[in-house]
């Protein structure tokens, strides 16, 4: 590789801190979009576009052709300007291993600006609104958990983003990448990083963050114990019984832990929701779906319940098959990344203009020999 390919990990790393702390705010929020072609200018893929990229692609051209242009907003014809984009361009880049320091940057940023808001230092918070703004509240969510008779430690924290779940995903996204760039290192110097993201998504709340977390250690350390590490297993039986004990006796006070709850009342709402919205939508709507994202509220926050609202089941079947293609692809012990898309069952991932290029961005990483880097000028 020639010389100046040798700086692709800092500059992929650069990219993926971009990507993850740009302000959503007005005309910044595009700048995502120019990331994703900068990579994709740089870091020439080889790979072509298959049928269902063709086929989502196009449900989303249909899908405006056929919708009522009375409904018109500016957030949906970005959202899908940037699915179409971030799929045609899939995989950005691959095969780089991106150096710790970002991942220690990114997942270490907003930790602090989470703490940031459990001590409420003023300063840091000023400086977060003024120069890094974002279009969600925090104080919603401070009143909402109080409200709900949580203790002060389930308060969802959401920091630099205001909202809690899309925290509890950047840093679920970071560690999986992490541990997947240390699949050869020692545990031991992986810990630090664990426990901070871990202690991260405590303070988010969110439980299929704490879910992806468990799963990603859970996986990371039977791939270390297929390398002959005796110690793993028995970490891995504490990390289960801790996670046992924690469901049954801690539900009650830490948000992050009422998995039963979630299961009972989240899930519940949204297929309540969904079902309802399908109950009453026409057959174009059904195959097609509608295009427009409404005001918030008015669709399911969930990934599945999303696409299948705006583009329809059309969409979503083209969808499953191109995910079950892209994991197929994968060598084996890359195969972990596809526990980031646990999100779509209880949030958006593809469907959320933040955090799409952010999750595509990772999973382009494992796809393995698809790509010649360009010449860096």
């Amino acid at each position: 590789m020639n010389k100046k390919n040798n700086s692709s990990p800092d500059i992929c790393g650069i990219a993926l801190l971009l990507l993850l702390f740009v302000p959503n705010m007005g005309l910044s929020s595009a700048i995502n979009i120019f990331i994703v072609l900068f990579l994709a200018y740089k870091f020439h893929s080889t790979y072509k576009a298959r049928w269902t990229t063709i086929l989502m692609c196009g449900v989303i051209f249909i899908s405006l052709f056929l919708s009522d242009l009375a409904l018109y907003n500016n957030k949906s014809i970005l959202r899908a300007t940037s699915i179409v984009l971030y799929l045609l361009l899939f995989p950005f880049v691959a095969d780089v291993k991106i150096p710790n320091k970002y991942y220690y940057f990114g997942v270490i940023a907003i930790f602090a600006s989470q703490l940031a808001y459990v001590f409420s230092i003023q300063p840091v918070i000023n400086f977060m609104t003024e120069y890094l703004p974002t279009n969600e509240d925090p104080s919603e969510y401070l009143e909402r958990y109080q409200s709900a008779g949580y203790s002060a430690f389930s308060i969802r924290f959401g920091g630099v983003y205001g909202n809690a779940n899309l925290a509890a995903k950047y840093v679920s996204i970071l560690l999986i990448s992490f541990l997947l760039d240390n699949k050869e290192t020692k545990l031991g110097k992986c810990i630090p990083l664990i426990v901070i993201a871990a202690i991260s998504i405590l303070l988010t709340g969110s439980r299929t963050g704490m879910a992806v977390l468990v799963v990603s250690f859970f996986v990371f350390v039977i791939q270390k114990a297929g390398r002959k590490y005796i110690l793993y297993p028995i970490i891995l039986m504490g990390v289960v019984a801790f996670v046992l004990f924690a469901m049954n006796s801690l539900s009650s006070e830490y948000r992050g832990f009422a998995l039963q709850e979630g299961l009972n009342d989240s899930m519940s709402e949204k297929s309540d929701l969904f079902f309802n919205t399908m109950s009453n939508a026409s057959a174009k709507d059904l195959l097609l779906g509608t295009f427009w994202v409404k005001e918030k509220g008015a669709v399911m926050d969930s990934e599945w319940g999303d696409a299948i609202f705006t583009y329809g089941w059309l969409f979503i079947f083209a969808y499953a098959i191109f995910f079950f293609e892209y994991y197929k692809r994968l060598q084996k012990d890359n195969r972990m990344v596809i526990i980031l898309l646990l999100w779509a069952i209880s949030s958006t991932v593809l469907m959320s203009f933040r955090t799409s290029a952010v999750a595509l961005f990772i999973l382009s990483k494992y796809c393995g020999g698809r790509t010649s880097f360009r010449r860096l000028k």
